[in-house]
């Protein structure tokens, strides 16, 4: 029996639960129910509860050690699901990590799949400086497909200089069959007694193109 082909999924998982880490939860899923052994490269957190100079250190170092991993992590081909978030970083040391993924990336052998569900890209991308938007661009021709959540995150890839390689994909679609109502559980029911502002949203999940 052949084993099954490796992806590489460059992404966060849950804690904490977010769009980005539940997005990612649920596409690891469904590409091993399509028969692919995903291998996970998450950027490292900080290591809390230390001091913030310690952290701050330790998290550089810790980053640094990621990045050079990153090239020889297995997978036949990478679904980069973070590094479009490099508009959105101010400071110099940011900036120089989310570039030396992008770096990373590239180097790397196999196919380079890009996905981003980030609605802030647009504005971000326009608020970026033309320095950056050049070298992510330049880094960018690596990639060898883009996935765009929307038409205005795909006319920001069109800027980014991936246009004939990226399409709008309906990256969340209901699920195939509803599930019976259910009462919510007692923690939810507290928590939105004590927070009565908060929104519950239902989840959805993604099909991979692959």
């Amino acid at each position: 029996m052949r084993a099954p082909a490796t992806v590489l999924l460059l992404s966060q998982l849950p804690p904490p639960y977010g769009g980005l880490t539940v997005h990612t939860a649920r596409l690891r899923s469904m590409l091993e129910e399509r028969g692919w052994r995903v291998v996970m490269a998450s950027p490292p957190p900080p290591r809390l509860p230390l001091p913030r100079r310690f952290r701050r250190t330790l998290l550089l170092w810790d980053q640094l050690r990621f990045l050079c991993t990153l090239p020889w992590l297995p997978g036949v081909l990478v679904h980069d699901h973070v590094s479009a978030y490099v508009m959105g970083v101010r400071s110099p040391a940011s900036i120089g990590l989310q570039l030396a993924l992008l770096l990373m990336l590239r180097v790397r052998r196999g196919p380079w799949v890009l996905s981003c569900g980030n609605g802030l890209l647009p504005g971000q991308l326009a608020d970026a400086p033309a320095w950056l938007r050049r070298a992510v661009r330049a880094l960018y021709r690596g990639v060898d497909f883009a996935i765009a959540k929307n038409q205005p995150i795909l006319d920001a890839f069109e800027e980014l200089g991936l246009g004939d390689r990226s399409r709008v994909v309906g990256t969340f679609l209901e699920p195939a069959r509803s599930e019976p109502a259910a009462p919510l559980p007692a923690e939810v029911e507290r928590f939105l007694a004590a927070h009565p502002k908060s929104v519950v949203t239902a989840g959805f999940r993604f099909e991979p193109l692959y």
